[in-house]
């Protein structure tokens, strides 16, 4: 059977449509400076540990417990973007990092920022990353009419692959010029502005999933059901039904 809907708009007009726009501008201009900042925060956490213990070993256990976290968690995180109000989800994800990295550069300031303490502070931004990620990308197709929903979600993945590609650079001047401890605080302010984009944008209501709904086995059966979300382009097509 034929889909009557029109093909949706893409290329770069459409994009920039999109980040010009009220309700997903703010989020994107935020997220490209969250994505950003996490590169200020794992180079200058990387370094400071190797320079305390000079110790490779030491530098494994710290990206563990970065990135552990997201793996772990990432069905129940999900599970939690469904059931509860992504808007304040995020935000609350927002507040609790800042709070972390914001610390962080405090304590390293104050000459206090040892080894374990380093590593317990990646492992607390693991588990906010676990649970902001899945949030975050739920909370685009709130943001965006149903056929502009591919070109947000390729957006939203651009911000990544930006970051990726400038944000080490950026970090490694940072860390150079400024120091670790203000690294740290530039990741702490990179928090914030993403928590003002989303305060800023108006996402549509969306119905939240019921208890029995948003469990590890539902999400399981549905991607047997739906092999294609196993595919790059699976979110946002199954977003836009």
């Amino acid at each position: 059977m034929d889909d009557a809907r029109p093909p949706a708009p893409a290329g770069p007009a459409e994009a920039l449509r999109l980040i010009g726009s009220r309700d997903f501008g703010p989020y994107f201009v935020g997220n490209a400076a969250s994505a950003s900042g996490t590169w200020f925060q794992n180079l200058a956490a990387a370094l400071l540990v190797y320079r305390l213990t000079h110790s490779a070993f030491l530098l494994g256990v710290l990206n563990f417990c970065n990135f552990a976290p997201v793996l772990l968690l990432a069905p129940w995180a999900g599970s939690a973007a469904d059931r509860f109000d992504r808007r304040r989800l995020v935000l609350a994800t927002q507040v609790v990092a800042t709070a972390l990295s914001g610390t962080l550069a405090a304590l390293a300031w104050a000459g206090h920022a040892q080894v374990w303490v380093v590593i317990g502070f990646a492992a607390g931004l693991g588990v906010v990353a676990a649970f902001q990620n899945p949030t975050s990308q739920a909370l685009i197709g709130d943001l965006v009419p149903r056929g502009h929903l591919g070109s947000a979600v390729a957006l939203n993945s651009m911000t990544f692959n930006l970051a990726r590609a400038i944000g080490p650079a950026l970090a490694a001047v940072s860390v150079r010029t400024l120091g670790i401890p203000a690294s740290f605080a530039i990741n702490s302010g990179s928090y914030v502005l993403l928590a003002l984009g989303v305060l800023i944008v108006r996402p549509r209501p969306h119905r939240r999933a019921g208890r029995g709904e948003a469990r590890l086995r539902e999400s399981l059966r549905l991607v047997r059901a739906q092999p294609r979300l196993l595919a790059g382009d699976g979110f946002a097509r199954t977003l836009e039904q």
